[in-house]
């Protein structure tokens, strides 16, 4: 399931009143902690895509707080053959340099395999 972080929901009740921040990049990484409303980061991210990126894709969702993201990596290309991908980040502009971690979900690992490429998803619904 992912998880909305404590600075996503901040960052969207600041878009909400007017801050012009866009969600930006999506990680993907092989940790497998538990996620939590206080993570910052990707236990252990391997590889990010932007929103300027032709292999991913951020679009709003059907809802005012849904957002639709994916990004599609090649095995022995983006990311090492033989990785097993296990989580996925949603990251936006927090109006500094840095980035404020949106979402995390950590799933059943997905090994990358040479020249296969694999998409990963979420829909991001921000609320508790």
């Amino acid at each position: 399931m992912t998880i909305i972080t404590n600075d996503g929901l901040k960052w969207y009740r600041d878009i909400s009143v007017g801050d012009d921040k866009n969600i930006d990049a999506v990680a993907l990484g092989t940790g497998i902690s538990e996620t939590s409303i206080s993570d910052a980061s990707l236990q252990n991210e391997v590889y990010r895509g932007t929103k300027s990126d032709i292999n991913v894709n951020i679009r709003k969702g059907d809802n005012y707080n849904e957002f639709d993201v994916y990004i599609d990596v090649t095995g022995g290309s983006q990311i090492s053959a033989g990785t097993e991908i296990t989580e996925i980040g949603v990251f936006a502009e927090s109006g500094t340099s840095d980035e404020v971690m949106i979402a995390r979900d950590v799933f059943n690992s997905v090994e990358l395999v040479s020249g296969i490429k694999e998409r990963f998803s979420t829909t991001i619904r921000i609320n508790r």
